[in-house]
């Protein structure tokens, strides 16, 4: 028998579940509890509503829900809708086994039944399947696909990998060729330097990678969700768990021309916020030589897999041997919200980023 108790508040008894669910179960960096602590102090996020399921009294499922205010709208969202790559719920193999469409509906209308008012959902960024395990969100509710993401299941070695892209697409294996060519050729004129670094020992501040990732998209007039309170989130992640961030740098006689802060998470490297910052040996593709000499090191570090991220550029598509698509759900819970969601039903088709 299923049963669920939704907190809004994140300490005791909420902790002591998220953290005992985290052990047994498959999620990615962006569903942790220590992640999600840090984006609710960090940015005062309000009217927490995290549902946390139980199957004979043990928690099997976990929703991290937040009601946020958009004018005279509320809307129910996940808590790192705005922050992380992926919101997907978390979930162990006896929520998956138990489950089908009628529990669960049943189950999620007496969960909503509960929420204090709001106007619509706006559930985003959704992976159908987690490892093994059905998404309830996408399969039980009307979810639509509306983009993908790269990922490389990384081989034994460099060469192998290489191989595997050639079976794949010829043409994606030719761009690798292209990059390593001139890697070559800019090697031959300048000293080039490939190092990858622990967060808390590296000299490049987080505070100017992001920084310089902000004035790159106002530069392209492109929106970003990115703002300098982020580096103070994983700063202090940092403190307690040093292996797991890193910043990896391209140096040309010295000078940092490209970077990348990634996070390493249960055998997945997330490449998760690049960076170029200087423009003068762009035509060298100095960020695509960063990603292999990325995807080369961690290889040679027997990690599983390579994720790209959110964005379905072509460049992720050229070094990638796997793909996933993502899910969103948004419905209506009052009149309010209806002409919302008609006017994210007429939009959808444009693929609009998040809420």
């Amino acid at each position: 028998m299923f049963e669920f108790k939704i907190f809004n508040e994140l300490d005791g008894e909420c902790e002591y579940f998220w953290k005992k669910l985290e052990q047994h179960s498959i999620n990615d960096y962006f569903q942790t509890y220590d992640y999600h602590k840090e984006l609710i102090t960090n940015y005062n996020i309000k009217s927490l509503n995290i549902v946390i399921i139980f199957y004979n009294n043990e928690p099997v499922a976990l929703f991290p829900f937040f009601i946020k205010k958009y004018f005279f709208l509320k809307v129910l969202q996940f808590i790192g809708t705005k922050y992380s790559d992926y919101c997907n719920p978390l979930i162990n193999i006896e929520f998956d086994k138990k489950l089908d469409k009628k529990i669960f509906n049943n189950l999620w209308n007496n969960i909503i039944k509960n929420i204090e008012n709001f106007d619509l959902f706006f559930l985003n960024n959704q992976f159908k399947n987690i490892k093994n395990f059905k998404n309830p969100l996408v399969y039980y509710l009307d979810s639509i696909k509306f983009s993908n993401i790269f990922r490389i299941n990384l081989l034994e070695n460099f060469d192998l990998y290489k191989k595997n892209i050639f079976k794949i697409d010829k043409d994606h294996h030719y761009e690798i060729h292209r990059t390593l060519l001139k890697k070559k050729k800019l090697e031959k004129n300048f000293k080039l330097v490939f190092e990858i670094e622990n967060l808390e020992n590296t000299d490049l501040k987080l505070e100017r990678l992001i920084e310089t990732k902000i004035k790159t998209f106002l530069n392209r007039k492109k929106r970003i969700n990115l703002d300098i309170k982020f580096a103070n989130v994983f700063k202090n992640l940092s403190e307690k768990n040093s292996k797991t961030f890193f910043v990896s740098t391209l140096k040309v006689n010295g000078e940092i021309i490209s970077a990348c802060f990634s996070i390493y998470f249960k055998d997945v490297f997330y490449y998760f916020i690049p960076v170029i910052f200087s423009r003068k040996f762009d035509k060298y593709k100095i960020g695509k030589i960063l990603i292999l000499d990325l995807i080369d090191w961690c290889i040679k570090k027997n990690f599983k897999i390579f994720d790209f991220g959110l964005g379905a550029e072509k460049y992720k598509k050229y070094f990638s041997n796997s793909s996933l698509d993502l899910f969103r759900y948004f419905y209506f819970n009052s009149f309010k919200g209806f002409i919302l969601y008609l006017f994210l039903k007429v939009v959808s088709r444009l693929g609009i980023k998040q809420f």
